[in-house]
Formats: structure tokens, sequence, C-alpha cells
């Protein structure tokens, strides 16, 4: 995360998922794990699990997952969408109305409550793939029916496997039916916070707003980094309610009337923008490795000359004739041609 481009790389196995951890762990003896994806997450808490049964609290692979990942009793909360929802609310953040929907039979009664136009979004998703907006009960009622049809899993899971991100005979828990949550839904701007944390200390964030989305509702693929005392008030909020340690992401909704930031949701790993070096208190690699490490850490030289981001490579993917490319920062590793080379077949 520090210097933007890997060391090493390592195997990762989908059918011995914790092994693999291990055996990277072992080799490279880190300081800090920074998970990325949901199901890296998932993996170090399996494997923190089963080392701490095994070998008890001192063990130095149980300790490692503990400090970089902050008190691992609230990812339980973390990860479910409406539970977190529900705890941002009790500490005074404004978050939209948001509950679970337990059957394909409940959904009437719980979109109702809430009120239209609402949002229902599954558990265990990103970057857009589980979220519908459902205009009335009746549309409502289709989307709920497309979001957990049993077909609609087997087709994400033959997509995954495809792409080599996972395999179809993935674990039982991966099959498993996700909960499905409907939340109210909020009119205004996409914005996104990316936030640094250690033992639930806030130690550095980005925040901004998102000025293009890959699709309807995706991954931005540009954004204007702005300061926001309430969006950075909720992170920190946030990191002292759930002991937090390492790098996480708050999405938000920017009511167009009030200027309100509505939190809409948290992804408890790294998120697109927390590798942009902006300064002190804005380089959260930075600001996490000192603490790891127990010293001094100079943060990196800021190159960035604008406050507009071209996020690569989604933004040249998205449209490689976007004005933004010429208008915005273009955020390419040239640090890293073997990540450039990997996306594009070639230099750039």
């Amino acid at each position: 995360l520090y210097g933007l481009a890997s060391s090493y790389r390592h195997s990762y196995d989908h059918f011995w998922p914790q092994g693999s951890l291990l055996k990277a762990i072992s080799k490279t003896n880190p300081s800090i794990l920074v998970p990325a994806d949901d199901r890296i997450l998932t993996a170090l808490m399996l494997l923190h699990d089963a080392r701490r049964n095994r070998f008890g609290c001192g063990d130095h692979i149980v300790q490692l997952i503990e400090s970089s990942l902050g008190n691992l009793s609230s990812y339980a909360v973390l990860i479910n969408r409406a539970a977190f929802m529900e705890e941002a609310r009790t500490l005074g953040i404004a978050a939209p109305l948001t509950k679970p929907v337990s059957s394909k039979a409940a959904v009437s009664k719980v979109v109702n409550e809430i009120g239209f136009p609402v949002v229902l979004k599954l558990d265990g998703t990103s970057g857009g793939t589980g979220i519908a907006m459902a205009s009335d009960p009746n549309d409502a009622a289709s989307k709920c029916r497309m979001l957990l049809s049993p077909w609609r899993r087997i087709k994400k899971k033959f997509g995954s496997s495809f792409r080599g991100e996972g395999s179809i005979l993935a674990s039982r828990e991966e099959w498993a039916k996700p909960a499905l949550n409907a939340q109210a839904y909020i009119q205004g701007r996409p914005a996104t916070t990316s936030f640094a944390c250690w033992a639930g200390e806030l130690i550095g964030a980005i925040h901004a707003e998102v000025l293009q989305e890959a699709w309807a509702s995706g991954p931005a693929t540009v954004v204007k980094i702005v300061t926001n005392d309430q969006m950075e008030t909720n992170a920190r909020k946030i990191a002292l309610r759930f002991g937090l340690s390492g790098v996480h992401g708050l999405d938000y909704v920017i009511d167009y009337t009030t200027n309100i930031p509505w939190l809409v949701e948290i992804n408890p790993r790294l998120t697109q923008t927390a590798h942009l070096a902006l300064g002190r208190g804005r380089d959260l690699a930075s600001c996490l490795l000192e603490c790891a490490i127990k010293r001094p850490v100079v943060p990196r030289q800021v190159k960035i000359d604008s406050e507009l981001i071209a996020l690569f490579p989604q933004e040249i993917l998205r449209d490689r004739n976007s004005a933004f490319l010429r208008s915005a920062y273009h955020d390419v590793p040239s640090n890293n041609p073997d990540f450039t080379g990997a996306v594009f077949g070639k230099k750039v």
C-alpha cells in the first residue's frame, strides 16, 4: 500500500483460502494486513478464529490480525447493512432508515413502512451489483425476486470463476442466500470517505464527491477531493464506536437541497481512493504504517496537482475519450509498469 507497487505475489487458493493467507503471511512477516475485498476479510477472520482456538490469544498470527483490523467482534455488525445503519443512527449520524427483509413475503410490509422510492440492497455485494431501486409495491416484489433468485447467484458464481475471482466450487457460505435490506431513498449526489484508524482512533481521512461512476450506482471513476467536517466527524465516531484499525470506506449521498451527507453504507476494507497521497493526514498509507511500525513515517510527496482525479484504470476503461482524462489528474501508477501493462497489454 505505501509503495504503491507490490514486492511479491502469492497465489490464492480458492479451495484453501486460510492456508493461502497463512503461507503468504509466513513468507513476508508483514507489520500490518490490509484486506482489499470482502472475501479476504472473511478469510482473515476465519484464520484468526482457527489460530486462536488452536494456539490461544498469544499466537503471533492472531495478534497481527487483531492489530490490523481492530475489534473483530464489531465486524458482525459492519458486514450487516441493516444492523450497521441502525448503529450509525444511534451515533447521531444522518443515515436513511434501513430494515432487513426477512423473506419475499415480508417485502411488502417493510417497503411500505419505509416509503417509496426504496432501495433494495443485498449484503455481501459491492460495486452496485446487488442494488435495485423500486418505485411501488409491485416493482419492489419483482426486484426482490430478482435479487434473491438462485439463478442470479449461479450466474454470478460462473462469472466470477470465469474472471478468476472465485470458484464455482465455492464454500457453502458463499452459496448461501444473502440477506436483503430495504433502505429509504435519498435524492442527491454520491460521495465517499476513505479513512484510516488505529485502535479506535481516526488517524487520516480522504473525502471526495463522485463526479462519474462506471455505471449507475457503480464504483467511482472520477472524484473531486473535498473538505467536509461532518463526514470527518462521522468517520471519527465510527472508528471509536467499533474500535477499528486499518483502512475502511464510507459511502454517502449528499442531499441536493440541504447538502447534508447521508451515510448509506460502510465498506470495512480498502476502498478506491485509499491509496492517494494528498499530504499529512490525507496519506492513509503513511498514517497506518506509522502506527504499525511505531515510528515516524514521512508522508509521500504530493504529486496530484488537481482536486479532480480520474481513477486508474476505472475511467479510461469506462471511456478512453473521456474529457476527464484531459481536465483531471489521471492517477496512472507510473512507478508500476507491470500493472499498467497488465491492464492494457502494453506500457502506458
